[in-house]
């Protein structure tokens, strides 16, 4: 854990336990820890289907020992950050869950306001190796799909 200091000009700043760099002006400690994964080795990470979580922001490439049917949790968002996922395997389907059934997808706004569904199933990553998928935070709740090179469906 960090502490964040206030230096005499009223910014607040902190390094979190990975080596980041965090500000968050609220002042709230667990927001600034959810903003340290934007920086340091929170920013690139390599998963496959046996993966904790995939963390919720910079860019994450599923690798190729993911196979076919993998079910592979995101981190919930945090509000503004972008997620981008780059699929480096010959699976024909993976699927992503959110970690919580109060944390959803929106892939549309009528999707959004129906409340949106806690997975996506990411088809044509084989055909596409190298295809991308990019998740915004709209909340601390919910994941706004921003744009895919692959087929996604919830």
């Amino acid at each position: 854990m960090f502490s964040i200091r206030t230096s005499i000009h009223g910014r607040r700043l902190a390094l979190s336990s990975s080596g980041g760099i965090v500000s968050d002006p609220s002042g709230s400690t667990q927001g600034a820890d959810r903003s340290a994964q934007m920086w340091g080795r929170g920013l690139f990470e390599t998963v496959s289907g046996a993966v904790g979580a995939i963390s919720n922001s910079g860019v994450s490439i599923v690798s190729s020992d993911s196979t076919s049917g993998s079910s592979m949790p995101v981190a919930a968002p945090v509000q503004g950050v972008e997620k981008e996922i780059v699929f480096q395997t010959s699976a024909t389907a993976l699927v992503l869950h959110t970690t919580a059934t109060t944390i959803k997808f929106n892939s549309t706004l009528a999707e959004s306001a129906a409340g949106g569904s806690t997975t996506l199933t990411v088809t044509g990553a084989a055909a596409g190796i190298g295809g991308t998928l990019v998740l915004r935070g709209l909340s601390a709740t919910a994941w706004q799909i921003k744009s895919a090179t692959v087929s996604v469906s919830s």
